[in-house]
């Protein structure tokens, strides 16, 4: 006999569903940027009276990778590879809910390869302190949908919306409930917690092709001597990207946060 120990998080049983089965086409796959660059930006702003953060730093970088990289956007529809209809970046973030849990949900920014890096930490910092306070409307609907459903209907549901968004392209916004905000790029700051690596799957609740974990900054051994690094973990659908197409990104990420200095 089975005993359930605690209520879960809408997150945890959202999860039980959007993670089974795992994908087959994943690749995984680590790079790291200079932490002394990434750390004289976040001085740079801090100096200048604009603090931000790593992350804010990443998704800016990545929002302007995925512009200048069209074949990011793309994901599979059917057989067939197709273009996102926005430049959009997701960044999950985590709360305490009314019943005192955390849980977790996330925020998306679009075209913030438009934007500078004091937009993007402005935007982050409204939009994630929304959903921390309770005042994102869409998201409250959401977990209480599947906190409240009984696994029998969420069986039902989550196939159907996920069909609605990501195969017809149905906004399910127009009924109070969000849509596809995952976009192409998804970024989880673990490093926020300490972790130093991570190999996070893609769930098939979004056409993203690509998820980003943030790790702990670390020291490694180079013919120079020590260096620190920012470790990015990143997880890939290989049926849309192949290895020179990463490459060819990885080196924009670099170019790119020379930009910021």
């Amino acid at each position: 006999m089975f005993y359930q120990s605690r209520q879960p998080s809408s997150f945890q049983k959202f999860s039980a569903y959007i993670w089974d089965p795992p994908h087959t086409s994943e690749t995984w796959g680590r790079v790291s940027l200079p932490y002394s660059k990434v750390e004289q930006v976040l001085k740079n702003k801090k100096r200048e009276g604009s603090p931000t953060t790593i992350t804010a730093v990443v998704a800016t970088l990545f929002g302007r990778v995925l512009n200048k990289h069209p074949q990011l956007n793309t994901f599979i529809k059917g057989k067939k590879i197709v273009n996102h209809n926005k430049k959009r970046v997701f960044i999950t973030t985590h709360f305490k809910s009314k019943t005192k849990q955390w849980d977790l949900s996330g925020i998306s920014l679009d075209d913030s390869h438009q934007k500078s890096l004091q937009a993007v930490t402005s935007e982050i910092r409204q939009k994630s302190r929304q959903i921390k306070q309770g005042r994102d409307n869409e998201i409250n609907r959401f977990s209480k949908c599947i906190t409240h459903s009984p696994h029998w209907l969420l069986s039902f549901i989550i196939p159907v919306i996920r069909y609605l968004v990501f195969t017809i392209g149905f906004t399910i916004e127009k009924v109070g409930f969000p849509g596809d905000r995952f976009g192409a790029i998804m970024i989880t700051p673990l490093h926020e917690f300490g972790i130093e690596t991570a190999k996070v799957p893609l769930h098939h609740f979004s056409n993203a092709s690509i998820l980003v974990a943030i790790c702990k900054p670390c020291w490694i051994l180079t013919e120079s001597g020590k260096e620190k690094r920012l470790p990015l973990d990143i997880t890939i659908d290989h049926r849309v990207l192949d290895g020179k197409a990463s490459a060819m990104a990885i080196q924009t990420l670099h170019d790119e946060l020379e930009k910021l200095l």
